[in-house]
């Protein structure tokens, strides 16, 4: 179970239960209060935790896609290309690049007034 397609669906997995754990805590508490409130920053907490896990999705789902795609065309190859630190590069890269790619759009964001 130490191949790279086993390890990518890890990944998703624990991406699929990072991103329930997101949404659905803050809309069971409102549907039982009677007050729906959530404050500007819990909200840039959400959003921002959601997109991440959105973009970081897409990218395990390419790198399965690449590591299927290396597996089918090139089976000679496979062993080569496909190395622990090439996996290991594509995980980093699937979680890292999302959010560097929104802390800007955060920090944009948090400083403008709510209407």
């Amino acid at each position: 179970l130490h191949e790279p397609m086993y390890i990518f669906i890890a990944a998703l997995l624990l991406n699929s239960l990072l991103f329930s754990t997101t949404i659905y805590p803050k809309l069971l508490i409102d549907f039982l209060s009677d007050k729906q409130v959530t404050t500007i920053s819990l909200c840039h907490v959400q959003s921002f935790v959601y997109y991440t896990l959105c973009g970081s999705e897409f990218l395990l789902l390419s790198a399965m896609a690449y590591d299927r795609y290396v597996s089918i065309c090139k089976p000679l190859q496979y062993r080569v290309i496909m190395r622990k630190t090439t996996v290991s590069i594509l995980l980093v890269l699937a979680w890292l690049f999302p959010s560097c790619q929104l802390v800007p759009s955060v920090f944009i964001s948090y400083g403008m007034k709510v209407c």
